[in-house]
């Protein structure tokens, strides 16, 4: 794998685990729907700017205006992951620990993995079931209580 990916992947690791702690923070005396308002106000800004200073701007609004399908793509996926996701997952850390709420939240690679394979024809290796297999024990593990 290129260099530059797994620090992409190392930096959005990061990331993740730590907006995490800092969600389950606020939420110990903030509302989910506020605090997500202000996380998406706060993610609009940012991605404003980035795109205002690398240049993005106009092939922004060229795709928006050229390719009505990949736009109701990345519309379809902020509206999946970026609203629908983000209310179910702060309502989960309103109600139970961060560090059993974000491991059961990374059993998407199983949901991914079963719509690349019919939406996208992608072939899944067993190497990676397996992977996602793991993933699964993992989750279970995660919630298995142990013995006092």
């Amino acid at each position: 794998m290129d260099a530059r990916a797994i620090l992409f992947i190392t930096i959005a690791i990061f990331g993740w685990g730590v907006a995490a702690v800092f969600d389950k923070m606020a939420l110990k005396t903030g509302d989910s729907l506020t605090g997500l308002t202000i996380r998406a106000a706060a993610v609009f800004i940012a991605m404003a700017l980035l795109a205002v200073f690398s240049g993005k701007t106009q092939s922004i609004i060229t795709l928006i205006r050229s390719d009505t399908r990949i736009t109701l793509y990345f519309v379809a996926s902020g509206i999946l992951a970026g609203f629908i996701a983000m209310v179910a997952y702060y309502a989960a850390l309103r109600l139970a620990p961060s560090s059993q709420v974000v491991p059961i939240s990374s059993a998407y690679p199983l949901i991914t993995a079963l719509f690349a394979m019919f939406l996208l024809k992608e072939t899944v290796s067993v190497q990676q079931w397996l992977g996602i297999l793991l993933i699964m024990i993992g989750i279970y593990l995660v919630q298995v209580k142990p013995n006092a």
